[in-house]
């Protein structure tokens, strides 16, 4: 007799921050404004990897909005370049 075990790709949990940011008109481009926490319970590759993206509802990822913010490896939410109240 044989048992196969085959590895099964669980998906992550993500923990969202919903209280409302407010930004600076002045504040850097660079500096993280809020952040997503995503554990996986996979332990090995490539199952375990986290990859973070803005998207809407019907994921769609351009348009003026997405523009405006960018998301690293680390899950951390920065302006995509700096805001300017008057023109925006």
């Amino acid at each position: 007799m044989t048992i196969n075990v085959t590895d099964v790709n669980e998906a992550p949990v993500l923990t969202v921050d919903t209280t409302p940011v407010s930004v600076d008109e002045n504040t850097t481009p660079v500096s993280p404004i809020a952040d997503v926490d995503g554990t996986d319970p996979d332990t090995t590759a490539p199952n375990n990897t986290l990859t973070y993206s803005i998207v809407s509802v019907d994921g769609n990822t351009s348009g003026s909005i997405y523009n405006l913010f960018t998301i690293n490896s680390n899950g951390e939410i920065s302006l995509a370049s700096a805001l300017n109240y008057e023109a925006d």
